[in-house]
């Protein structure tokens, strides 16, 4: 068990003499389970319950803000099974919730607005070539609203 926060910083110029540096605020709980071992493998999976929220000001007569004005639950389970010794195949399947901004941008003219849901997924898989030392994979996301 245990907590993740993330802090990311943004910059950007809207005009010449404009540079904006803000921050948004991200946290969850993470719960990760002790990996399966098998006879040719393991697995091993972990659930986390993120939270995005606006650490700063939002400004509506601005089009562009580091923060959404709208907290979001992106919930997530992720797993890795190891197939052999060798070869592992990872997914991580994602739902996206956002709440109601109830004071969007002045220029969309609406008092509210509320971005959609989303299922996304992401998945991946490796074989180790070199033992300890060199894998080759790939990866794939797939989204849908």
């Amino acid at each position: 068990m245990g907590i993740d926060v993330i802090v990311p910083l943004a910059s950007f110029e809207t005009a010449p003499s404009i540079t904006t540096m803000e921050s948004a605020m991200s946290c969850g709980s993470v719960l990760q389970w002790d990996p399966i071992m098998g006879k040719n493998g393991r697995s091993s999976c972990i659930a986390s319950s993120f939270k995005h929220l606006a650490c700063r000001t939002y400004d509506r007569n601005q089009a562009v803000n580091p923060s959404s004005n709208f907290f979001s639950f992106d919930p997530y389970w992720a797993g890795t099974l190891f197939i052999t010794p060798q070869w592992e195949v990872s997914l991580r399947l994602h739902y996206l919730w956002n709440a109601k901004n109830d004071d969007p941008f002045v220029g969309f003219g609406v008092n509210e607005i509320q971005a959609g849901q989303a299922v996304h997924a992401n998945f991946a898989t490796s074989y180790e070539v070199i033992a300890k030392k060199l894998r080759l994979g790939s990866t794939a996301t797939s989204s849908t609203r």
